[in-house]
């Protein structure tokens, strides 16, 4: 995996300081939506956003079945070469994503965990988020047309993915998406076979393109490439 931390090494610096590796919810008394329905929809407006953190976000989908080891593999190199760099990880806190563990296992990486609700994942001390804010839930009945239809939990943890892209006030939007899937899907055209993604990272992949925000998917021999020369413009 060398060539990978050579490919993303380069002088950019980043454009503002790393973070801490796990940050605490910001305090404050927040709307609980766990079992509100009647929720206005928004619509995604990127011109409304912030620029974008130095912050990223990874998802994958492999058909309900293990990640290739030499995929896993990937997305801890690149972890790390942009950890390097000053980056930050949105992770989704999923017990079963061994991925995740590895991330936050490696010395001096650099990530925020966004739970859908505190209990879900016990292991995680400082979560960025332990509940999505209103704004999530708002942009997800705009993205996704049976979120109002779906109980409660699976409402949340929809939000979740929502707030990993957009930030947890919907206005931090992360610098690219990093994904994989077998199909090597990048873009959401008539006819995609979504079968091939996933809901989950539909859902993520969705709110990235209404965001502006770029998708890089590993199941391409170029993306790390890609990746490489669009952080250095």
């Amino acid at each position: 995996m060398d060539d990978i931390l050579d490919m993303m090494d380069g002088d950019d610096k980043p454009f503002k300081p790393a973070e801490t590796a796990a940050v605490t919810q910001n305090s404050g008394k927040k709307k609980n939506m766990w079992e509100e329905t009647d929720i206005e929809l928004v619509k995604i407006d990127p011109e409304k956003m912030e620029k974008p953190e130095q912050v990223f976000t990874i998802g994958w989908y492999n058909d309900r079945k293990d990640l290739p080891e030499s995929v896993s593999d990937k997305f801890v190199e690149v972890s790390k070469a942009l950890f390097s760099k000053g980056y930050t990880v949105r992770l989704d806190g999923e017990k079963t994503n061994t991925v995740n563990e590895e991330i936050m296992g490696m010395p001096n990486s650099k990530y925020k965990v966004y739970l859908p609700w505190k209990k879900f994942n016990q292991d995680i001390e400082n979560p960025k988020i332990s509940q999505p804010a209103e704004c999530a839930y708002k942009f997800a009945v705009g993205i996704d047309k049976f979120f109002l239809s779906t109980k409660p939990a699976g409402r949340a943890m929809r939000a979740r993915l929502i707030s990993m892209v957009v930030g947890h006030e919907c206005k931090t939007p992360a610098k690219f998406l990093l994904i994989y899937t077998s199909c090597g899907v990048e873009a959401l055209p008539k006819g995609t076979n979504y079968k091939t993604i996933g809901p989950n990272l539909s859902l993520s992949m969705r709110a990235a393109i209404q965001s502006n925000i770029p998708i890089f998917n590993l199941q391409k021999e170029d993306a790390v490439k890609r990746l490489s020369e669009m952080l250095k413009q």
